[in-house]
């Protein structure tokens, strides 16, 4: 049996004010784990503390996740080429 991964931040994180996300808003997801992906936001609690988001993949697979989870969530920018904007992402230093 696999053992899940834990969603317990590193040591020393400070959580993310969510307040300035908006449903419907494009984010890059950052988990812990360092997996990056595209998503955007559902939904989320009126004092931001939660946000629930659809994944940018084919199956729209919904999670909702905590701000004290050490998860980081990036307004993704738009893109005038929305290939360069995907195969930058946060995790990445911007080319020049």
């Amino acid at each position: 049996m696999e053992k899940k991964k834990s969603r317990r931040p590193s040591e020393g994180f400070v959580p993310q004010d969510w307040t300035g996300l908006l449903a419907g808003q494009h984010v890059w997801v950052r988990p812990n784990d360092g997996a990056t992906f595209a998503a955007v936001i559902e939904t989320k609690t009126s004092n931001s503390s939660a946000v629930w988001i659809l994944r940018d993949d084919s199956l729209q697979t919904r999670q909702v996740f905590g701000h004290t989870e050490g998860i980081h969530l990036v307004p993704i920018e738009q893109a005038a080429d929305p290939a360069d904007q995907a195969s930058e992402g946060p995790w990445k230093e911007p080319r020049q």
